[in-house]
């Protein structure tokens, strides 16, 4: 994410940072007197309303990069943005120059830290219960595949929360829990295997841990891939979670 592309949309820039406080965001705020509180437009609804294309700048408007207001609240993890903008017409299906959709890029762009895990699960919840909603995404088991799917990646991200919520959809995106790819990956594998070296890091919430026990909650084991898969991914792990050639199975 270049940042050129923010200075030159601070409609962007202001959608993909979040608020330290949810109560001092650019999209609604509690105006209260002695007798009731009531919730006011900030200016970033009021700048939307007040354009000559109204809501549909939303979804039409792109930065330098080729990202819509969605994508980068998907980015930034910011979930109030989230909300405003899919109430009023988001397309959460538009894809990215780099072919991802909202969902994939909350997910892809989680940091390591605990907290910033905890908002990106709770901002790809939000998308994932829109998309589901509207009947457009689903992960579906394919062994004989080598692409991971959107569920591997969430394991590796440690986004517990959002594992937890797609798990118990999992019959509606008939999806096996252990969830093995053609070369034997599976989510929990990668789970355990970000987990050791997060745990080096004195933290008090793993979520990497708590991503594993809700796997097992739901009755997926341990399994380990080939002796040459698993090199792959040891070298994946050591220098950088997204090679260039990464791809990811949206089916």
């Amino acid at each position: 994410m270049g940042a050129n592309a923010h200075n030159a949309s601070a409609f962007h820039l202001f959608i993909y940072r979040p608020p330290t406080k949810d109560n001092d965001n650019f999209f609604e705020y509690m105006k209260c007197d002695n007798s009731k509180c009531k919730l006011q437009k900030g200016p970033m609804a009021e700048a939307i309303e007040r354009h000559k294309l109204k809501y549909s700048v939303i979804n039409s408007c792109l930065d330098a990069e080729g990202f819509t207001a969605l994508h980068r609240a998907a980015q930034g993890a910011n979930v109030i943005a989230i909300r405003y903008l899919l109430r009023n017409g988001a397309n959460d299906s538009i894809l990215s120059s780099h072919g991802y959709d909202a969902l994939s890029l909350a997910v892809l762009y989680a940091e390591k830290h605990s907290l910033e895990v905890t908002k990106a699960s709770i901002a790809a919840i939000e998308l994932l219960r829109h998309a589901i909603k509207a009947l457009r995404y689903r992960i579906i088991r394919d062994s004989s595949r080598s692409e991971l799917t959107l569920y591997h990646l969430a394991a590796a991200r440690g986004l517990a929360n959002y594992i937890g919520e797609l798990l118990k959809e999992r019959k509606f995106h008939q999806l096996d829990v252990d969830c093995p790819n053609t070369d034997g990956i599976t989510p929990m594998y990668l789970a355990q295997l970000f987990e050791k070296k997060e745990a080096i890091a004195t933290i008090s919430y793993n979520p990497w841990e708590h991503v594993i026990n809700i796997i097992k909650s739901h009755g997926g084991k341990m399994r380990y891939p080939g002796k040459d898969a698993e090199y792959n991914v040891i070298h994946t792990r050591m220098y950088g979670l997204i090679p260039i050639d990464f791809l990811l199975d949206f089916s």
